[in-house]
């Protein structure tokens, strides 16, 4: 979720030391930190996967951001007015240069936000302007992107109209997709993001110095932007580590400031020996391990296979033996970060049942048994917890179904387009709220022209509750009618969550990191040294 990302953002801190990486940083408060892979892409309306998005919300900066407490507040946008059919956003922006010294415009908001809505353009993250009026017909290529009612009034207004009132639009607003990028340079110099240089204009906190593919990258505190005063990290100093235990190793030898789990996973080695130790600590995030069926390939394009499976998994048998800091078994889709309280939607381990309806499953596809269904593969990303998990699940598979599910693991990547296309069977992933509502898992299922509907499922009930919901006169409305649109999902079982979240940080002694997650500048201005940082002397 949008939490998350801040959150991860604060990882962004950290910088390498391994012996071949140089130390040649400018004097100030400098932070080591790591990423397991390098950004798909530094162009923020191509982006939306986890590291990405981290470079992203660094470099780039919207209408809108998150702060401390959780809070939307303006961003770019100095003022946002409101109709009083809560249907039109009119953001009045402040005064605000790019990192080349140009001025920031509306119409730059305006062109942005059209290409994540033109047909041709690779935006992964355009279901989220869907609540514009027209954004999904013009996505669909049925109405031209002049239909859209996005519009640049003059170069500091910018106005929106949606569909229908949306309470979560400004959340949206801040995720790091919907940042503007530089016309003229977009226009000029398409390439503009495959590296650094003069043409990878940028207009957030940080630039980018220099990148390293597979190494290193390092960021410094962007002059330009216009809250920089407020910046208090000189320079961000990332290593590209695909190794769980080589990560461990430099932090355990004073290269790294510290670990965080959602960007550079922490060797289960490490969580176990450091659980007791007050440099490690967690926080509740709204992001998820999840398995993904496809619906539109046998057998579970079958309802009750799909039930029979998830019902199946022992969630908390594989909580107890992955880690040592205490994830939720996930007995309902959202995660419960985004929730006022826990609700259990269905049994964990409700082997008869997962019985009953895999029978019921074999009967509607006439099959003979539970071998009919060997088969089936499971895919997962390479990671050492996303293995033990699926090794845990193949074996309770076949406990309790006699299904026996071969593995496959995937490099990031790969598995990821896979997921796009739809190109697998059943496959163990994440998914991460991309701002702070609900809605942001479940409006992914709302089409399955959504990329992010890995599983290819719809449904005009969900649908409907989905729209009804944004109708709602009060928050305890709304939220029972979302309740309504989980327990369909649920009963269709398109996804079978396995556990919520719980991210883990490791810091040394001298870095006193926020105790929850925030917004970049928000999370940035709250880091504390005890020592002095490290500098291009040392």
């Amino acid at each position: 979720m949008l939490n998350w990302f801040l959150s991860s953002l604060l990882l962004l801190i950290f910088c390498t030391g391994c012996e071949q990486h140089s130390q040649r940083e400018v004097p100030g408060k400098v932070l080591h930190f790591s990423v397991n892979r390098d950004p798909a892409t530094l162009d923020p309306r191509k982006g939306g996967e986890v590291v990405s998005s981290l470079f992203h919300f660094l470099l780039f900066e919207g209408l809108t951001t998150t702060a401390v407490d959780g809070t939307i507040q303006p961003a770019l946008a100095e003022k946002i007015d409101l109709s009083e059919d809560r249907l039109t956003y009119t953001f009045h922006l402040r005064d605000a240069n790019w990192s080349d010294g140009s001025p920031i415009t509306a119409e730059d908001f305006e062109i942005t936000w059209k290409t994540h809505l033109n047909p041709s353009f690779p935006s992964p993250t355009a279901h989220l302007l869907f609540p514009i009026k027209n954004a999904e017909s013009a996505k669909r290529g049925q109405v031209s992107l002049d239909a859209v009612a996005i519009k640049a009034i003059n170069s500091k207004t910018f106005e929106v109209t949606l569909n229908t009132p949306t309470p979560y639009f400004l959340e949206i607003a801040a995720f790091c997709s919907f940042a503007p990028v530089h016309t003229k340079i977009t226009r000029d110099h398409p390439d503009w993001a495959n590296r650094p240089g003069k043409y990878l204009v940028c207009n957030g906190p940080y630039l980018l110095k220099s990148l390293k593919h597979n190494q290193e990258c390092v960021l410094v505190k962007n002059p330009h932007y216009w809250n920089s005063s407020n910046i208090n990290i000189d320079t961000l100093h990332i290593s590209i580590i695909d190794n769980e235990m080589t990560t461990f190793y430099l932090f355990e030898n004073g290269k790294l400031d510290f670990i965080a789990s959602e960007l550079s996973p922490i060797a289960l080695d490490a969580l176990r020996e450091y659980s007791k130790n007050p440099i490690l600590s967690t926080f509740c995030e709204a992001g998820s391990t999840v398995c993904f069926f496809n619906t539109e390939r046998f057998p579970f394009n079958n309802k009750h296979i799909r039930q029979a499976f998830a019902l199946a998994m022992n969630r908390k048998e594989i909580v107890n033996n992955i880690s040592e800091i205490n994830e939720t078994a996930a007995l309902g889709p959202i995660p419960v970060a985004l929730k006022r309280e826990e609700k259990n939607f269905f049994h964990d381990h409700a082997v008869e049942e997962a019985r009953h309806h895999l029978q019921q499953g074999l009967e509607e596809l006439g099959l003979h048994s539970a071998k009919d269904l060997e088969e089936v593969v499971y895919c997962y990303p390479n990671t050492e917890k996303d293995r033990k998990t699926a090794l845990i699940i193949q074996q309770q598979w076949f406990k309790t179904l006699g299904v026996r599910v071969k593995l496959e693991q995937h490099e990031y990547k790969t598995l990821q387009s896979n997921f796009f296309q739809r190109n697998y069977t059943a496959g163990q992933g994440l998914w991460l709220a991309q701002y702070t509502d609900q809605m942001s898992i479940l409006e992914r299922f709302k089409s399955k022209l959504n990329i992010k509907n890995y599983s290819g499922w719809e449904n005009p009930a969900f649908i409907q509750l989905l729209e009804n919901s944004n109708y709602a006169t009060t928050t305890e409305e709304r939220l029972q009618i979302l309740d309504q649109a989980e327990a369909l999902l649920v009963e269709h079982m398109p996804i079978s969550p396995i556990f919520h979240w719980k991210p883990a940080r490791l810091a040394q002694p001298h870095i006193k990191l926020p105790a929850c997650p925030a917004t970049l500048p928000a999370f940035y201005n709250n880091i504390q040294f005890d020592q002095p940082s490290k500098t291009a002397e040392e």
